[in-house]
């Protein structure tokens, strides 16, 4: 069943945009951090700052990201997909349950 197909190539064009949005903080952190310093409003170091908050931040999801896929493959191994990682809330037509009237 593949409904979400169409979707991959603009994840991973996403994806690869915010890996280079990474890479470029980073490049610019190592490259400004002997920079000229004028004092307590500096601009450059709050450039700094945000780009560290910024590589932080990912690192962040990145770990987030892992955790759910794990949990997500894990359930999908035992068949039963739990409520938090589902994509669609469950309905009876979706649990496969019959009323009889």
């Amino acid at each position: 069943m593949k409904k979400f197909s169409r979707n991959i190539p603009v994840f991973a064009i996403l994806a690869g945009w915010l890996a280079l949005a990474v890479v470029f903080a980073g490049v610019f952190v190592v490259e400004e951090l002997d920079h000229e310093c004028t004092g307590e409003h500096c601009s450059i170091c709050l450039q700094i700052e945000i780009a560290i908050r910024l590589i932080e931040a990912f690192g962040r999801i990145g770990v987030a990201a892992l955790a759910a896929g794990f949990a997500a493959g894990l359930a999908g191994a035992s068949g039963k997909v739990p409520a938090p990682f589902r994509l669609v809330p469950a309905t009876p037509v979706s649990l496969k349950i019959k009323f009889n009237c």
